[in-house]
């Protein structure tokens, strides 16, 4: 590609780079503060529904309780339809604009008096979906109880409380029977259990009530996001269109530019190939002008003569280098063998004073130009640095990536102290100590390979081939380890193959056998022929882990394997007689680093790691892992399916 072309694109995308850049904030600003706006506009109109209908039932509640010691419902002795009740509820019906009905039953549960006359004599009859108010009707004259006094209301009645119109619409929903009052058809199932989802037609927010007895509904906000964003589409499109027209415009001023700028450097970069090719520095590029281009050359032509002199010293610079980078290794290996965070710091001090040769200290302060800060849960202060000489901009990036470097090996010791986070932290301390490593070990290796090539010494050359071996040998255990961090962290590629089941099922079996028969298990394995096409590598790990977990907790009895298949899906189970396991203790199988409490826990050690793995690598499979006891001593069945 040309210098022409590429000036070209240079400037087409540096002209065209702010206006992508400010145009995706200003939409996602925009789109931000709209979504926030009607977040808070619907949580206020919910509060407000929601007040609305708890205020209306406590209310009723109140003049229920108080109607349910009127005199009058002394009648209910008569266990007779009574008039003066009946008359007394009618009243109430009116006064109060109720929205369901009153009923008055005797201590047989039979209707005395009701606004609802059709249910006279009759036993109350209460759907799932009606709300009910009922308190007790003691007599006034003896404090017995004589019957009760009952509300009842279709939930279709809560739908006076709600509105609807273009953009919103509100419903309330029970949560044990899923009945819908209100103005939405269907609502998701998370939004029943969210107070706030999205998908992709509709936004919804949730608000429960909380007052008996509507304490089992909830309501709902439905929001058409397609309306709601639609203002700002529109803006979108016009923001589209300007876009192509400045993409003319930029790419009218970039050819331009391009061409202007392009031809005077042309015949230079001719004179500077012939000099690259030729490797020969001691050329000199001559340009007749007092222009810009002469700059150029005459920059260039310092450069060749500084290229000669900075030739004669790399050999004896990068010695220098390989020796530091050896010491600086020997430094870290002393520091992260330490075992309290107290050694760590002291030892880090003191060994970084005698590698940079400056003075070096920790103090609870920031006493310096050069203070950087420790931050841990335990120790907080500043390592200060101070040189008496003039400091680089590298040095002092060396100085700050070093605090860093100790302020993780301070998280890792503190870390690995506290047993509940052990897995993850762990996982963070041995990734970003690895990555800290890896630059230097990659230096070393660089320079310790050149000076092979260049030095002549013989013992020299002995000494820089045990210092690449070592690197390297740092360098694979490091490499080990982020490969351990990536499978924690869910970065296994699955490498899907088409095989036969019964072929990894022999290999397993030939694995697990010796082990069954050492300890005089009977071994049950599914005569099965299935092609599959799935990680074959990973599938025999699961399965290995399971049956070997089955042959170290079971002492007799057997273990079976069983397979089946159901349309796209492959089912195994590994069935034990084994010592099984508290149902309590079945939430903690699978967490990493984690082992239940159990007789054979001494006999048998590990890391705590083979179902949590396996649980993993189930998941990457395309399939789920389960696991059923009846409790200790009663065996257990590890049951997972993967896509076949």
């Amino acid at each position: 590609m040309s210098v022409r072309v590429k000036l070209f694109i240079a400037l087409f995308f540096l002209s065209l780079f702010p206006y992508v850049i400010i145009s995706f904030f200003v939409f996602k600003n925009e789109e931000t503060i709209l979504r926030e706006n009607i977040k808070n506009q619907q949580i206020q109109n919910l509060d407000l529904v929601k007040r609305n209908i708890e205020d209306y039932f406590l209310s009723l509640k109140r003049n229920l309780r108080f109607w349910s010691k009127a005199q009058i419902l002394d009648d209910l002795l008569t266990d007779d339809i009574d008039k003066r009740i009946q008359i007394f509820l009618d009243q109430i019906k009116i006064n109060y604009k109720l929205r369901g009905n009153i009923y008055v039953l005797n201590l047989s549960k039979t209707v005395i008096a009701s606004t609802d006359t059709k249910s006279l004599r009759k036993k109350l009859h209460i759907k799932d979906s009606d709300i009910v108010i009922s308190f007790p009707v003691f007599a006034s004259f003896n404090k017995k109880k004589i019957g009760n006094i009952v509300y009842v209301q279709p939930s279709e009645k809560l739908k006076d409380f709600l509105y609807s119109n273009n953009l919103v619409s509100l419903s309330v929903i029970n949560r044990y029977n899923n009945i819908i009052i209100g103005y939405s058809n269907s609502i998701p199932e998370q939004a029943k259990k969210l107070s706030e989802y999205e998908n992709d037609k509709y936004i919804y927010f949730s608000k429960p009530l909380k007052e008996k007895p509507l304490n089992s509904w909830l309501i709902v906000s439905q929001i058409n996001k397609k309306l709601v964003f639609l203002p700002l589409e529109k803006v979108k499109i016009i923001f589209v269109a300007v876009f192509i027209l400045g993409l003319f415009l930029i790419s009218v001023f970039a050819f331009y530019s391009s061409e202007k700028l392009v031809k005077p450097i042309i015949h230079i970069s001719n004179i500077m190939e012939s000099v690259v090719k030729e490797k020969a520095y001691s050329k000199r590029v001559s340009y007749k002008g007092k222009d810009e281009i002469s700059i150029l050359v005459n920059s260039f032509n310092f450069m060749l003569s500084e290229i000669e002199k900075a030739l004669k010293t790399i050999e004896e610079e990068n010695r220098k280098r390989v020796e530091l980078f050896k010491n600086l290794i020997e430094v870290f290996n002393r520091i992260t063998s330490l075992q309290t965070e107290k050694e760590v710091l002291e030892t880090s001090v003191r060994e970084l004073k005698k590698f940079l040769d400056v003075k070096v200290e920790f103090s609870k302060e920031k006493i310096g130009v050069y203070s950087y800060p420790i931050e841990t849960q335990k120790i907080k202060g500043y390592i200060t640095f101070s040189p008496d000489r003039p400091v680089s901009p590298e040095e002092e990036k060396f100085f700050s990536s070093t605090v860093k470097l100790v302020n993780l090996l301070l998280e890792k010791v503190e870390l690995l102290n506290k047993a509940q986070a052990a897995s993850k932290a762990k996982s963070v301390f041995i990734s970003n100590m690895s990555h800290e490593l890896r630059t230097p070990l990659n230096s070393i290796l660089g320079f310790s390979q050149y000076l092979q090539t260049v030095e002549q010494d013989e013992t020299k050359k002995q000494a820089l081939k045990s210092i690449e071996i070592s690197g390297r040998y740092l360098l694979e255990i490091i490499n080990d380890i982020l490969d351990y961090a990536k499978i924690e962290a869910g970065a296994v590629k699955v490498k899907k193959e088409k095989f036969n089941l019964k072929d990894i099922l022999e290999e397993i079996k030939s694995i697990i056998k010796p082990l069954s028969d050492e300890k005089g298990l009977q071994l049950f394995f599914p005569d099965i022929d299935i092609e599959l096409f799935t990680d074959k590598k990973l599938l025999k790990q699961v399965l290995l882990n399971l049956l070997s977990n089955a042959v170290k907790f079971t002492e007799k009895g057997y273990i079976k394997l069983s397979v089946k298949k159901e349309k796209d899906k492959i089912f195994f189970s590994v069935k034990d007689t084994g010592i099984g396991i508290q149902k309590e203790d079945i939430p903690k199988l699978f967490k990493n680093f984690s082992q239940l409490e159990n007789p054979m826990q001494k006999k048998h050690k590990g890391t705590g790691l083979g179902l949590a793995i396996s649980k993993e690598y189930v998941k990457l499979l395309g399939g789920e892992i389960y696991v059923k006891s009846e409790g200790k001593y009663k065996g257990t069945e590890f049951t997972f399916f993967i896509k076949a």
